[in-house]
């Protein structure tokens, strides 16, 4: 159902307005999402435990900035030729 809104949606919009979705973690196809770049959209997930990636690199961060506070590692990751990144984030204050 989302694919085909976005299908839709990439046929009307101008490429340079941003969209960025937060997704299920069970249904993260990297190719869909890559090719989604092109037309603006983004997507925010959580990595499934099973997921299968190679590490690329780690990517500088200001730890000391107060907005990663709790970012614990920032790093460029690959799946079938598709790069993305992944953030290791821990909530500073849990009790909350």
């Amino acid at each position: 159902m989302l694919r085909d809104e976005l299908k839709r949606e990439n046929r009307t919009k101008n490429s340079t307005q941003k969209c960025l979705y937060v997704y299920d973690k069970a249904v993260t196809d990297y190719a869909f999402w890559n090719n989604q770049i092109e037309h603006g959209n983004l997507m925010i997930s959580v990595l499934k435990e099973n997921s299968v990636a190679t590490f690329v690199e780690s990517i500088h961060f200001d730890t000391s900035h107060e907005l990663n506070t709790g970012i614990e590692s920032y790093s460029t990751y690959e799946n079938n030729g598709i790069r993305f990144s992944i953030v290791n984030y821990r909530d500073p204050n849990p009790e909350f």
